[in-house]
């Protein structure tokens, strides 16, 4: 029988965020994947945080740590022109401020600019996004008017969403109403 040494592994960080290309409007996140253990020829996956292996006393053992990167973190820059009533933007259920820049999960999203409703005695009018632009930064551009705004926004790389605001629908009373 060979004498044989052993190496206790403990995975102490499961998950963290890769921010080298911040600047660029992307954060990684990475998870915990496994441990691989290499002797000679031999390799041992171990998809456990911690473990114990066991190898000859005069091997030289390669541990790797992996890690999956699981989703991104995107930059999204809100604009908006004509906000008179100063509406904020829903995204994904979640209200934010235009003049602002969120980090965002990459995915599908629902979308919806909100509106004012504008409303005297004998008229009134909705006030709202009458044009959307989604610019992403491989410089694809999309370009929606009203009433033909999509309620769901991709969002898959750093972008830009401009709202342009204004009059959508005007209404009169109905005489004798």
């Amino acid at each position: 029988q060979a004498p044989a040494g052993y190496a206790n592994i403990t995975v102490l960080t499961l998950q963290g965020n890769d921010t080298s290309l911040q600047s660029q409007g992307i954060i990684k996140h990475y998870s915990f994947s496994n441990v691989t253990v290499q002797v000679g020829t031999t390799t041992s996956i171990y998809k456990t945080y911690t473990v114990l292996t066991f190898f000859p006393v005069n091997s030289q053992p390669i541990v790797s740590i992996n890690y999956v990167n699981d989703y991104n973190y995107y930059q999204v820059s809100l604009v908006a022109y004509n906000n008179i009533y100063g509406e904020p933007v829903q995204i994904g259920n979640q209200e934010y401020n235009y003049g602002t820049t969120v980090w965002l999960v990459g995915g599908n999203y629902t979308f919806s600019p909100i509106s004012t409703f504008v409303n005297n005695f004998f008229s009134g009018y909705t006030y709202g996004a009458v044009q959307v632009v989604f610019q992403y930064s491989n410089g694809t551009s999309f370009t929606y008017y009203f009433p033909n705004i999509p309620g769901y926004v991709i969002i898959n790389q750093p972008m830009t969403i401009t709202v342009y605001y204004g009059d959508q629908i005007y209404w009169q009373r109905l005489p004798g109403a």
